[in-house]
Parts: C-alpha cells; sequence; structure tokens
C-alpha cells in the first residue's frame, strides 16, 4: 500500500505508494524517522478511507493541510480511453472513444473544465434523449452502458463515489422498429459494382470475398496483404481477432494494381490512404452516407431526408434493410451455399460462436426449392 525507504544521496526518508496501477515516491522532507512515519500513517489513513468510500474533502485537508484536487471529466476521460486503447479490442475502445468524446461535446465540459462530481443523472439523462432523438433505443442504451464503465472506472479508482447511469433508466426497445438485415443478390452486388467509383468496387469485391468489415477494409494496410502467398492477415478492428483469409484471384488482382500505383508501399502504409485517414479521425460514420448514396443510385434505398419521423420522437424508427454489411451477410451465405462448413464460414467470418455465424446465414429460396424436390417420394 505505502512505504518508507531510504534514496541513494538524501539525508530525507521517501514515501512511496501505488495509485490507479501508477507508482508515486516523494520526500517526506524530513529526516526523522518518528517523523517520516507519522507521514506514512497519513498516507495510509487515505488509503482506508478511499477504500471505504469516506475520503471527504474535510478528511483530505486535515491529514495534508491542502485541498484535495478535484477531478475533471476530460482528465478522467482521457485516463479512461488511454487505459482501454492498451487493454482492449481496437474496436472496443473506439466505441468508448465515440461514446466520452459525445458526451464531453454534448455537456460543453471542456470549455467549463466541468468536475466529475458535477454531473448528474440529469445531465447523462439529457444526452441520452438528445441520442435516441437521432438513433435506435438500442443505440442510446449502448451509449448509456458505455458510460457507466467509464463512471464503474471512476468509483474504483476513489475519485468518485456515485454512478449517475444509475438512476436513467434504459429506453424500451420497440421490436417493430428493427428490420431484418438480408443478404444482397448476385444481381445487386454486381449493379452496385457496375456503378461504384474505384474505392466502393474494392470494398465490395474485399468484402463479398473476404467478408472483412468496412472498417478493416478502409483502413488494410500493405503490411496485411501477402502477395506471394495470396492471403491476407488482418486483426479485425471490432474483435481484436487475427484473421488469416485467402484471396480470390480477382480481388489478388484488384490489390496488385493498386499497390503498382501506390505512392507510399511500406507496411504500415493503407491500401487506401485519404479513405483511412478519414476513417481513423471520423469512424464509419463519415463513409455510410457515400455508400448510402449508391444504393440509392441502384434503386436499392429511398433518399435520407431530414424531415421529422411521424409521430415524432415517440415515432417508429426503422433500421435499413440494406447496408454495407449486408455485403457480410451475403459472404456467409454464398459460403455455405456453395459448400462450406460452418466450421469453415465461422473462422473465415471471425464469428466467436455458431449462433451468431447462424444469424449471417441466409438461404435464397431457388436452394430451399432444389432441396426439397431432391427429398425422396413416399406416395406411391
Amino acid at each position: 500500500m505505502a512505504w518508507l525507504y531510504k534514496r541513494s544521496g538524501s539525508l530525507n526518508w521517501w514515501l512511496g505508494y501505488r495509485v490507479n496501477g501508477r507508482q508515486v515516491l516523494k520526500s517526506t522532507g524530513t529526516s526523522d524517522h518518528a517523523a517520516a512515519k507519522k507521514e506514512l500513517a497519513k498516507v495510509r489513513t487515505m488509503f482506508e478511507a478511499k477504500r471505504a468510500g469516506a475520503l471527504t474533502e474535510e478528511l483530505f485537508r486535515e491529514l495534508t493541510g491542502k485541498t484535495k484536487p478535484q477531478a475533471t471529466l476530460r482528465g478522467q476521460v482521457d485516463e479512461w480511453l488511454t487505459e482501454a486503447r492498451g487493454a482492449t479490442a481496437q474496436g472496443t475502445a473506439e466505441s468508448y472513444t465515440a461514446a466520452a468524446e459525445e458526451f464531453v461535446g454534448f455537456l460543453r465540459a471542456d470549455a467549463v473544465a466541468m468536475k466529475l462530481a458535477d454531473v448528474t443523472p440529469e445531465h447523462v439523462r439529457g444526452y441520452l434523449a438528445a441520442v435516441r432523438a437521432r438513433s435506435s433505443a438500442a443505440t442510446a442504451n449502448q451509449r448509456r452502458k458505455l458510460l457507466s464503465i467509464l463512471f464503474q472506472r471512476c468509483i474504483r479508482a476513489g475519485v468518485t463515489r456515485d454512478n449517475p447511469c444509475v438512476q436513467v433508466r434504459a429506453f424500451r426497445l420497440d421490436r417493430d422498429a428493427v428490420a431484418a438485415r438480408r443478404p444482397f443478390t448476385i444481381e445487386e452486388a454486381r449493379l452496385l459494382h457496375r456503378k461504384a467509383d474505384e474505392f466502393w468496387r474494392y470494398a465490395i469485391e474485399g468484402a463479398l470475398s473476404t467478408g472483412l468489415r468496412l472498417g478493416d477494409l478502409a483502413t488494410l494496410p500493405w503490411g496485411a496483404v501477402d502477395l506471394d502467398e495470396w492471403v491476407v492477415r488482418v486483426r479485425a478492428r471490432k474483435t481484436g481477432k487475427l484473421l488469416t483469409i485467402p484471396l480470390r484471384s480477382s480481388f489478388a488482382s484488384r490489390l496488385m494494381d493498386l499497390r503498382r500505383d501506390a505512392e507510399k508501399k511500406g507496411t504500415g502504409d493503407h491500401v487506401w490512404p485519404a479513405v483511412a485517414r478519414r476513417y481513423l479521425k471520423q469512424g464509419a460514420g463519415s463513409l455510410s452516407p457515400g455508400f448510402h448514396a449508391l444504393l440509392v443510385e441502384c434503386g436499392l434505398a429511398e433518399p435520407r431526408t431530414h424531415k421529422a419521423a411521424k409521430g415524432g420522437r415517440g415515432g417508429r424508427r426503422k433500421v435499413a434493410e440494406l447496408s454495407f454489411h449486408c455485403l457480410r451477410h451475403t459472404f456467409v451465405s454464398l459460403l455455405k451455399i456453395t459448400g462450406g462448413s460452418q466450421a469453415v464460414a465461422k473462422e473465415l467470418a471471425g464469428h466467436s460462436s455458431d449462433a451468431v455465424n447462424d444469424a449471417y446465414t441466409h438461404t435464397p429460396l431457388p436452394q430451399l426449392r432444389a432441396a426439397i424436390d431432391a427429398l425422396p417420394e413416399v406416395a406411391e
């Protein structure tokens, strides 16, 4: 917890302790062992009070003669995100960052150096209401969950005693608001490919031949592409799982063309540098409108408007039936339709369970009809 020690070249006793995983070493300012032990006792008392949730401003001032430093929301967010980037999958860290930065921006916490202790359930409730006004109930509930993780960490660190998210109820999910995702038909995929620009042609081919998500394709580095063995070795941004995916000849040829024309081809350089920079700075939301515009051009989606949904905030929100992620559904479905096993489909898609992989499997009616027609007749 805390200890005294002698430091080479110093007459004074030194004090050591750990806070939030960091070691602190400081001089007691005295060479008298008895006086140094009193300083040690003060630190140990504060640690005990912190563990009991009783380290009040008054106790801190009485023991140290100083004012207890108050944690800021920005400071705690930065510590949490730094920790998350080193201890969680990249996709998880990005989700934490998006939620935390949006919350800080909503409260204008940076402008007023907002104290962590000043964050109230009303602040959280107002932020989540704003998220719900433009997104689904599931998205707002996910933001609530992520913020709760932040405040639980602060409680464990002893910088706050309360989690304001606890007093904010989750939004009720409207089952009718969620439309089932479906895969693209081959005809639809070919139409998209014909009308797409160079990046989206690459992305569509990549998704259908590797199953990679948009973020992984947008930020693919040349170091992940092995054109000698014709494989891509990439760590999925969402799950952190290392994937090894053989390249189809058509997609390998596209990568060869891109590599030939690339200005920088180092292992850390991105296949699509400008797109990668945009994605890393702004997330998938910076690319999704481009794909939606392509869907509209192909007659596969309706143009988006800024008109309020019927019924206002309480109205039902319809999730788009088709999106770039549906190409992953197409990939998994085609793998199984063409004879790939469950184990192969799960490994290539990077799914953690059969249940998740099954959710991505959609067998078209012609294949289902062929299977039924192949059954033996019973009636004579």
